[in-house]
């Protein structure tokens, strides 16, 4: 019984440390929440194809589908994997917002990592670098 009392603490005390890990610092949460916009068709296209381009190079999961309006990725697994879901969403201005939906099955797992990726793809997407 006492072993068992021990293997928990240990599991308990693992498991607290790696959530540790996944703590967003609140400017990371603050740049994740900016929304990804762009001013006319010209720089629309040009930011929907670095889109593309990044989560080419960047997610687990391959595209699934790819329009000039949505994107998906394959997944989520049962793991810390992120899969993706964006869509180009026009106004009537010829502006548009690129809405970012990532997925992650074990959110406990990726939530920082999912904060990072998102950072990450807005600066490709805005600099082409």
């Amino acid at each position: 019984m006492k072993q068992l009392l021990v293997l928990l603490v240990v599991i308990i005390g693992l498991m607290l440390s790696g959530c540790a890990d996944n703590i967003v610092s609140p400017e990371l949460n603050s740049e994740a929440h900016v929304p990804l916009t762009c001013a006319n068709k010209q720089q629309c296209d040009l930011y929907w194809s670095r889109v593309q381009i990044w989560i080419s190079d960047h997610s687990f999961f391959r595209i699934q589908t790819v329009t000039d309006t949505v994107l998906n990725t394959y997944g989520p697994d049962q793991y810390n994997h992120i899969s993706w879901q964006l869509a180009r969403i026009p106004n009537a201005d010829g502006s548009a917002r690129i809405k970012i939906n990532p997925n992650c099955d074990i959110q406990i797992l990726c939530v920082k990592q999912v904060y990072q990726d998102v950072v990450s793809l807005k600066e490709y997407v805005r600099s082409g670098s």
